[in-house]
C-alpha cells in the first residue's frame, strides 16, 4: 500500500465506513454468540440438574446393593447421550469426564461411578460445601474442558455430586466462535472494497470536474462543465460551478465592455483636453492663456465626473458600495429635488410636476436615494424636447415605496429599451455617456428594490423605482 494512496479521500472515507461497519457488526456477531451460548448453556444445566435430582430420588428410595447398581447403569446410560461417542481414542487431557458420586453425612464416599475420572470425580465431590443445585465450573487439573458440576441434597444428609464436561456443547461454541470471525473478517474486508469502490467512482467524478475546472481559463470562460444529469450531489456542484461561470463570464464581459466603452468615450474629452492645453500653450495673450486652460479644467471636471459614475455604478452592481442607512422621507426628497430641477426645466421649456400626496418612509442612504432621484430628473430633462411635460409621483403602495417618472415624449430608441439600464448604454443622439439609469438601476438594487422601464401605448416613456418601505 503507498502511502499516496493512504492520504486519498476515498481511502480515508472506506477506512471510516469500514471501521464503523466492523464495530457494529463486531456488536452484532458478540451479542448474537452470548445469546447462543446462554441458550445452549441454559439447556446443559436444566439437563445437568434434572439427572442430579433423579439420582438422588434413585438413592433416597432404593436398597443400598441396588443403588449402586442403578447408579452404574445410570452412568453407562448417560455416557450414550452425553459424551460423544469417539472419544475412546482421544488424548487424556481431551477425554470428557462424566461421574455420579454419593457422599453420607460424614462426607465419605458412599458410592461412584465415572467415565473419563474417578479421582478427579472425587476429589471434586471433596468440595461438596462448594456446590448447590445451581450448576457451576470447575476446573479439573490436566483437562482441556471444565466440568458442569451441580449438588443435590437428600434428607438423610447425604449429598448427590453430578459432574459432566459438556464438550458437545462447549466445541460447538467454539466452532461457531471461529465462523463468526471467519464471517466477520471475510463482511469487514468485503464492506471496505465495496466502499472503495463506490467512494472512488463518486469522488473520480470530483476528479474530472477539477481537471475540467484547471483547464478553464480566462481565455476560455465559454466552457462548461459536463454535467451527467444524475440529480444527486455532484450533479449540484456541476451546475452551481457553471451558474457561477456564467456570472464570471458576465462580470469579465461587463468589464470589458466597460473598458471598451470607457476608452472610447474618454477619447473625446482626453482629445478636447489635450486640445484646450495645447491652445493655452500656443495662446498669443495672457487671456487667450486663461481661457484655454478654464476649458481644460471644464473637461477635466467632465472627465472626473464620468469616471466617478462608472466606479461608483461598478460598486454598487458589485454590493460593495457603502451605505449609510437612516430613516428619511421620500416625498419629502422628491420635493426637494424637483423644486432644485424647476429652474431648468423651465429654461428648457419643459413641464415639471410633482405628485406626493403622503410621506413615504423608507430606510436608506440619503446621499444613493438623492444620486436615484437626481439622475431620474436629469435624464428627463435633458433629453426631452421643448415643450414636453414630465410627471414625478412617489407613493407607498402595500409594503414599498414606488417612485414613477413618466414623460410625454418620443420614448426611448427601439435599441437601446432593452439595454436601457447597462453602463454606457445610450442613444445615437444622446448627449450623455449612459451611466444615469445605470445608476439608478445599481442604486435600487442596492437598497433591495427593481427598477423597470415602460412604455404606455399613450406615449412617452416611465421608469419605476419600487423600494422596500419602511418597516417601522
Amino acid at each position: 500500500m503507498s502511502s499516496r494512496r493512504s492520504r486519498t479521500a476515498a481511502w480515508r472515507l472506506s477506512a471510516v465506513s469500514a471501521a464503523a461497519f466492523a464495530v457494529g457488526t463486531a456488536v452484532a456477531f458478540a451479542g448474537a454468540y452470548v445469546a447462543l451460548s446462554r441458550s445452549i448453556l441454559h439447556r446443559g444445566d436444566a439437563w445437568l440438574s434434572g439427572e442430579a435430582h433423579s439420582v438422588a430420588q434413585m438413592v433416597a428410595t432404593s436398597p443400598p446393593a441396588e443403588a449402586r447398581k442403578e447408579l452404574e447403569d445410570e452412568v453407562r446410560e448417560l455416557a450414550q447421550v452425553a459424551l460423544p461417542p469417539d472419544r475412546g481414542a482421544a488424548r487424556a487431557e481431551e477425554s470428557p469426564v462424566l461421574f455420579f458420586i454419593v457422599l453420607d453425612a460424614d462426607g465419605r464416599v458412599w458410592a461412584e461411578e465415572s467415565i473419563g475420572g474417578a479421582a478427579a470425580g472425587v476429589q471434586v465431590a471433596r468440595n461438596v460445601g462448594r456446590y448447590a443445585a445451581t450448576p457451576t465450573w470447575e476446573r479439573l487439573p490436566g483437562r482441556e474442558y471444565p466440568v458442569r458440576v451441580v449438588a443435590d441434597r437428600l434428607g438423610d444428609g447425604r449429598v448427590v455430586v453430578v459432574g459432566v464436561t459438556p464438550s458437545a456443547d462447549l466445541e460447538l461454541l467454539e466452532s461457531t466462535r471461529e465462523l463468526f470471525l471467519q464471517v466477520w473478517a471475510a463482511m469487514v474486508l468485503l464492506g471496505f472494497a465495496v466502499s472503495w469502490v463506490g467512494i472512488r467512482r463518486v469522488l473520480s467524478r470530483v476528479d474530472r470536474l477539477a481537471q475540467a475546472a484547471a483547464g478553464i481559463t480566462a481565455a476560455s470562460l465559454d466552457r462548461r462543465l459536463d454535467d451527467p444529469g444524475r440529480r444527486d450531489e455532484i450533479s449540484n456542484l456541476t451546475n452551481t460551478f457553471n451558474a457561477m461561470l456564467d456570472r464570471i463570464q458576465a462580470a469579465v464581459g461587463q468589464v470589458r465592455t466597460m473598458a471598451d466603452s470607457l476608452a472610447h468615450d474618454l477619447r473625446s474629452p482626453v482629445t478636447s483636453l489635450r486640445g484646450s492645453l495645447e491652445g493655452a500653450l500656443t495662446a498669443p495673450d495672457e487671456a487667450a492663456r486663461l481661457e484655454g486652460l478654464a476649458a481644460a479644467i471644464d473637461e477635466v471636471d467632465r472627465l472626473a465626473t464620468l469616471i466617478d459614475s462608472a466606479l461608483e455604478t461598478a460598486e454598487a452592481e458589485a454590493g460593495a458600495l457603502h451605505m449609510a442607512r437612516s430613516r428619511l422621507d421620500l416625498a419629502d426628497l422628491a420635493a426637494a429635488l424637483t423644486d432644485l430641477f424647476l429652474p431648468a426645466a423651465a429654461e428648457r421649456g419643459i413641464a415639471l410636476e410633482l405628485r406626493a400626496p403622503a410621506p413615504v418612509p423608507v430606510d436608506g442612504d440619503p446621499n444613493l436615494l438623492r444620486r436615484l432621484l437626481m439622475n431620474l430628473l436629469d435624464n428627463a430633462t435633458t433629453h426631452l424636447a421643448r415643450g414636453c411635460k414630465v410627471t414625478v409621483s412617489v407613493t407607498a403602495e402595500n409594503d414599498h415605496a414606488l417612485i414613477e417618472v413618466s414623460d410625454n415624449g418620443p420614448g426611448f430608441p427601439p435599441e437601446v429599451r432593452a439595454r436601457a439600464f447597462e453602463r454606457l448604454v445610450h442613444g445615437p443622439d444622446s448627449p450623455g455617456k449612459g451611466l444615469g439609469l445605470s445608476i439608478v438601476h445599481a442604486v435600487a438594487i442596492a437598497h433591495g428594490g427593481t427598477v423597470r422601464l415602460e412604455h404606455p401605448g399613450s406615449g412617452g416613456s416611465r421608469i419605476r423605482v419600487i423600494l422596500p418601505a419602511s418597516t417601522d
